[in-house]
């Protein structure tokens, strides 16, 4: 995890960390004590070297709430963290069940998922993972 602009841990454990912990039933929510901050709300990751990556897969909080449920985001990547180009942009469908975004093979370092909106017009993100998917080498298999 390298950056997030928001993060709930004095009312809850609404960490960022939680979207890379690879259990769906954490989640990470954006701050709401004392009070909230408006969207957009993004977190950054840095994948640890430079790969070749072509989507990513979604899943929504599974605690049974809604609050905070991604409708618009964009996905973008980088190679130095602060110069970004954007590879996916989009809705997602009110329900909490994973998603999958995929693009054109893009090799980068980092990567930056920003929610954009929410399903039910608040001011809240949450994420219960976040998977950076990786593009096939195009190499056959022996």
């Amino acid at each position: 995890m390298t950056s997030v602009d928001s993060e709930e841990t004095v009312a809850e454990p609404g960490g960022a960390a939680n979207v890379l912990d690879g259990n769906p039933y954490t989640h990470w929510h954006t701050a709401y004590s004392p009070a909230p901050v408006a969207p957009p709300h993004e977190i950054v990751v840095d994948t640890g070297g430079r790969h070749r990556l072509a989507g990513f897969r979604h899943i929504p909080r599974q605690d049974g709430g809604a609050n905070g449920r991604v409708r618009d985001y964009e996905f973008a990547v980088s190679d130095d963290g602060s110069t970004w180009r954007t590879v996916a942009t989009g809705s997602f469908a009110d329900y909490q069940t994973e998603k999958e975004v995929t693009f054109g093979a893009t090799t980068a370092r980092h990567v930056r998922f920003r929610a954009l909106s929410a399903t039910n017009g608040g001011p809240f993100t949450s994420v219960a993972e976040l998977t950076v998917l990786q593009a096939p080498t195009g190499r056959l298999a022996p």
